[in-house]
């Protein structure tokens, strides 16, 4: 029995630039109620910051949008066919998205290690010796 979606799964374009633009404004709204008890804030001013938050991430996902219209335009210029820049702008977002995400992954281990061969500086034969 084939089951329809009907657009229920539907891919909104520039919604993967968003979502990676609206880390930064999450990122900062979660600091600011990981340290609100220590600051003693009135409400109003908590709900403020709330509301500016929220735009940030609107804002973000607006953004992400207006990105992938431009990747879209300038593969419109290239190969003179809607469906086929549609199609490549797609593909841009999703590697981008793709190495972003393995960057963030990888660049603190890498970042960790370096440091860690920082700290223990000593050759590979003295640290045999020290076996004994």
């Amino acid at each position: 029995m084939k089951i329809r979606l009907k657009g229920r799964l539907h891919y909104a374009p520039g919604l993967g630039y968003g979502l990676l633009l609206s880390v930064l404004p999450w990122i900062l709204l979660l600091v600011f109620f990981l340290k609100l008890d220590s600051w003693n804030l009135p409400t109003f001013l908590v709900v403020i910051v709330v509301i500016i938050g929220l735009v940030g991430v609107a804002f973000a996902m607006v953004f992400g949008k207006d990105i992938f219209n431009f990747t879209k335009k300038k593969y419109l210029e290239r190969y003179k066919d809607d469906k086929m820049a549609q199609h490549y702008a797609e593909l841009t977002e999703g590697i981008v998205i793709l190495v972003i995400g393995l960057l963030a992954a990888f660049v603190p281990v890498i970042i960790e290690s370096h440091n860690d061969s920082k700290n223990n500086s000593s050759s590979v034969s003295e640290i045999i010796n020290d076996w004994d």
